[in-house]
């Protein structure tokens, strides 16, 4: 196993807070918090909050898998090419294949929602891409 450079261990931390704060994220949205979501949009919420239970579990598995992919990337475990593989397709399959193909969410997101949403799946494949980049220079086991 080849030790990690100091760019791997920044990364790494920077994966695990970047999905913590995903996981707070969902946590505040799917219990309502008003505090948190004082400031979304009410057609928003309202649309979120009617997603169907396969949608909020795809969200919920996705948040998952960050979190878990992150820390086993931390830990320098190879299964976080899997998990964060994963992380990354229920991601791109919850926004783009039901939010915006089946319901209309390019129009409730509005542009900055998009835009935020197309972050949220590029910073998921750079992870992954580099978690795969890691396990290939022997950084994990």
């Amino acid at each position: 196993m080849t030790k990690p450079s100091l760019l791997f261990w920044i990364i790494a931390v920077l994966a695990v807070l970047w999905n913590a704060f995903g996981v707070y994220d969902y946590w505040m949205t799917s219990t309502g918090n008003a505090d948190y979501l004082k400031d979304y949009d009410p057609r928003l919420i309202e649309w979120m909050t009617a997603f169907p239970l396969w949608r909020k579990a795809l969200w919920a598995i996705s948040v998952a898998l960050g979190v878990l992919g992150a820390l086993a990337l931390l830990l320098r475990r190879r299964v976080a090419v899997a998990l964060l593989v994963l992380h990354f397709v229920v991601m791109v399959l919850g926004f783009a294949g039901y939010d915006i193909l089946i319901a209309n969410g390019a129009q409730i997101y509005g542009q900055l929602g998009l835009a935020m949403s197309a972050v949220l799946v590029l910073v998921a494949g750079g992870i992954w891409l580099y978690a795969d980049r890691a396990a290939k220079n022997g950084y994990l086991v």
